[in-house]
């Protein structure tokens, strides 16, 4: 209930969910790609105004199916098409292809891991934002929780001194010590003035911190249970990307300047196919790609009239070197910007790690103290009770000795709720990834 109730647990969820249904839509579109329409020379219309005029509509049209990443083959289909007005037949050369490019069919593909590392990045981002403001809301509604005890507290107090400061006013009076008007009776009756203004004050504050602490977690703090059940402080001895999802975030962007590095220097490898139905001829191509230079070689055969050609296509770039050389220094930057970051954070964690250790530690030794204050209440409580009966303490004493041991209850109350709140920052830092 109080994270269904908090705006940003809320927000972030649902930010969360659109980031998940982005990643899928984008998996979904590499799936299948279908594309029709016409090249260049687009639909024509062609009127001759002289004596043998005609109309002809020309077209260029085509349709291609692209088959998901991977494989991220090309089906297409391209078309000369002649309509003429008057008679004459119309005619319709289509040539069928089919184009793969071989980078697509490496399991190991640079540029499918990098779309998959950015992909795993902004998940664990919107995942880690949201399990932060999970534990921000619950941060939030314990710190609540604690300053509510912390005026029940103060009312416990203040309601006792005043029942104390009521009981010797009638003391006096009732042994006549005390008399309307005199110095010691006005002063006894200020002080309880004074109590009874606070005690307002501490009512009034209690109401608005149990109203805010409803209105933010939409739940009554009465319906809370007495007790805070405790929580365990396991910590690993070590803790590492698996773990921590800051150091997995850092992994992850190391990994994806190794993989960028990669795909800047990449080369692309392809083959295709064709068959030109009018021509009844096949043909088939391989084409590299690689830095500064392309490649492509294209072997073609007549079905007719056994006609073999070949074609070489060579493209070489001669400027841009010195531009490559800075690019591939820029990506060797970031892969040992990415590893001092990954370093630097590693030793972070080791010293949160000790720190929080330390708190554990201090944490058990509250706990320890608190336990030895209580049975040390509880047993100068029974001690005074009896010496009460005796006679020999009196009644100030005895409730000095219940207060002492009552207010312990709101100790454990309160080391409750730090307990859970150094829960709350190991599982921040240890809880894993989702």
């Amino acid at each position: 209930t109080v994270l269904s109730n908090d705006p940003s647990v809320r927000t972030l969820g649902l930010a969360l969910e659109r980031t998940e249904l982005g990643i899928e839509r984008s998996r979904n579109a590499d799936s299948l790609d279908l594309a029709v329409g016409t090249d260049d020379s687009g639909i024509r219309m062609l009127i001759d105004y002289s004596e043998t005029g005609s109309t002809t509509l020309t077209a260029d049209p085509g349709v291609s199916i692209t088959l998901g990443n991977p494989p991220g083959t090309v089906f297409s289909m391209k078309s000369d098409l002649t309509i003429p007005f008057g008679g004459a037949d119309p005619t319709f050369a289509p040539v069928f292809g089919v184009r793969q490019t071989l980078n697509n069919l490496s399991p190991g593909n640079p540029r499918r891991q990098l779309t998959e590392l950015n992909n795993r990045i902004v998940l664990t981002e919107a995942r880690n934002r949201l399990a932060d403001a999970k534990r921000n809301a619950k941060r939030r509604a314990l710190s609540q929780v604690k300053v509510i005890y912390d005026i029940e507290r103060s009312l416990a107090d203040t309601r006792r001194s005043i029942s104390r400061q009521e009981a010797r006013i009638e003391e006096g009076e009732t042994l006549g010590t005390l008399t309307e008007g005199s110095a010691q009776y006005l002063t006894l009756r200020n002080t309880l003035n004074g109590l009874q203004r606070s005690l307002e004050r501490l009512e009034t504050r209690s109401e608005d911190a149990r109203e805010r602490f409803e209105t933010v977690t939409g739940v009554s703090f009465a319906s809370l249970p007495n007790e805070i059940s405790a929580v365990d402080l396991g910590l690993p001895r070590t803790v590492g990307p698996e773990e921590n999802p800051g150091l997995y975030l850092k992994t992850l962007a190391l990994e994806k300047f190794r993989v960028n590095s990669l795909v800047e220097n990449e080369s692309s490898y392809g083959v295709s196919a064709g068959y030109d139905v009018n021509a009844k001829s096949i043909s088939a191509g391989v084409s590299a790609g690689l830095p500064r230079v392309s490649l492509r070689g294209v072997v073609s055969a007549d079905l007719d009239d056994t006609i073999v050609g070949a074609s070489l296509f060579v493209n070489w770039s001669l400027n841009g070197a010195r531009g490559a050389d800075i690019d591939s220094r820029v990506a060797e930057i970031s892969v040992e910007s990415a590893e001092i970051e990954l370093e630097a954070a590693l030793t972070d964690a080791g010293y949160t790690l000790r720190d929080l250790y330390a708190s554990i530690v201090e944490m058990e030794d509250r706990a320890t103290a608190l336990s030895e204050a209580r049975e040390a209440a509880a047993a100068r409580l029974e001690e005074t009770r009896r010496l009460y009966d005796e006679g020999i303490a009196n009644r100030d004493e005895l409730e000095d000795a219940q207060w002492g041991s009552e207010v312990l209850a709101y100790d454990v109350v309160a080391l409750a709720i730090d307990r859970i709140l150094l829960s709350l920052d190991i599982e921040a830092f240890s809880g894993g990834i989702e």
